[in-house]
């Protein structure tokens, strides 16, 4: 593996040099997270960490692998959707924490949340229709459902800063949504109306357009 500034964004493509990883009774999800899993581009977690920015915001099908939700993905239809059993699997196993901590940690610096110095690469996500915003929705809901409520807390509270300093570029339909993710209960689907059950009837006002259309991650 190169360091990951000599890497080129092809290299997201696909991660056929490596063996293949064989059968185990546990999901495939659950075996990303927690052993040396596949996704379903042959890829590794480890590999998709060490990718370069290029990498990651040119691919689309490695989000939802990183980031995985209990709900079909309207963008990826061989991405894994988490089981009740997977979402308890994930939340007790401290590799799986361990390793969502190095996916947070990587996203962080993509977004450019992870130091005050890095700040130059909001521009390049934080405007409206962007991709990188229903992306967010996703990790926010997705970090929870392992369990990592503070974590999760902590990325939602980055972001509405960062929405906040760059005045009115990301809209209150998007901001909506990441309030979604972080306050409903984890396993809420987020395709359901907002103040539907276990919903949150505050934010029904803001998201109540945006709440039936699909591909919101």
């Amino acid at each position: 593996m190169e360091p990951q500034g000599a890497q080129q964004p092809e290299e997201l493509e696909r991660g056929a040099h490596l063996p293949q990883q064989p059968p185990a009774d546990a999901s495939a999800i659950v075996q990303f997270y927690t052993t040396v899993g596949r996704d379903s581009q042959n890829r590794t977690l480890d590999h998709i960490l060490q990718c370069n920015d290029a990498a990651w915001e040119i691919y689309h099908d490695y989000i939802q692998w990183v980031f995985p939700l209990h709900e079909i993905s309207g963008f990826s239809h061989d991405a894994q959707i988490l089981t009740e059993s997977d979402v308890a699997l994930l939340s007790s196993s401290p590799t799986a924490r361990a390793n969502m901590a190095r996916s947070i940690t990587r996203w962080r610096e993509f977004l450019g949340i992870s130091s005050p110095k890095a700040r130059d690469k909001w521009a390049d996500w934080a405007t409206e229709r962007n991709h990188n915003l229903l992306r967010i929705t996703r990790s926010i809901r997705s970090i929870r459902l392992f369990g990592m409520e503070e974590e999760a807390r902590a990325l939602y509270e980055d972001v509405m800063q960062v929405a906040k300093k760059r005045k009115g570029r990301i809209s209150p339909r998007t901001l909506a949504f990441w309030t979604r993710a972080m306050e409903e209960p984890a396993m809420q689907p987020m395709r359901g109306a907002p103040g539907g059950p276990g919903g949150l009837p505050g934010l029904q006002a803001a998201a109540q357009a945006a709440a039936a259309e699909p591909g919101v991650w």
